[in-house]
């Protein structure tokens, strides 16, 4: 990770950041925030924060590895408009999956119940963007309050004052993570 000033965060489940941070999950699903160079897809961004969002998460909507994610943070967690930022994403490649097949295939790089995949694939237009993120996590957490600009449905948010990237760790090591792209790629090839 070479930049120091990320000034984007992108909204997600506390949960799935949760799993990103324990390295049990590596892709995030997403329906937007794509962007098109040269028959190329890519991120909207290239290295963003997480914003962790309580919104809209439930177990219904895991598999049993994100039950157990949720349960621990329901113990650590009370609410409010406070939101700690200090996990960070390098997006390493987008793939846009068309194929309703190709989903139970991702069953190891997720922890979404497979209908919630199902659900994300279907919506709107059958099809959904992958994105393989490398997950790092900084010394030090920054703390925000949500503002209306922040609140809302967005998936993508500037953020005020960002926090410095400087320092970061990544979650898995340089070995593991090329095990997990390996195994990604494969699915493609």
């Amino acid at each position: 990770m070479n930049a120091t000033t990320i000034p984007y965060a992108i909204k997600e489940w506390d949960v799935v950041c949760e799993a990103l941070r324990a390295g049990r999950q590596h892709l995030l699903l997403r329906k937007g925030g794509i962007q098109e160079e040269g028959d190329q897809f890519r991120a909207e961004h290239d290295a963003f924060w997480f914003w962790p969002t309580r919104f809209h998460q439930s177990p219904d909507q895991l598999n049993d590895a994100g039950q157990q994610f949720l349960q621990q943070l329901g113990e650590k967690h009370s609410g409010g408009n406070r939101f700690a930022v200090d996990l960070l994403a390098q997006v390493d490649q987008v793939r846009y999956v068309t194929q309703e097949s190709k989903l139970a295939e991702l069953d190891d790089f997720h922890i979404l119940s497979a209908d919630t995949v199902r659900m994300r694939y279907h919506y709107r237009e059958p099809s959904v963007y992958l994105f393989l993120v490398r997950i790092y996590t900084a010394p030090h957490i920054k703390v925000y309050v949500e503002t209306p600009e922040i609140a809302g449905c967005k998936s993508w948010i500037d953020l005020p004052e960002p926090p410095s990237a400087e320092g970061v760790k990544p979650v898995l090591t340089d070995e593991q993570f090329a095990a997990v792209k390996e195994k990604f790629e494969a699915l493609f090839t």
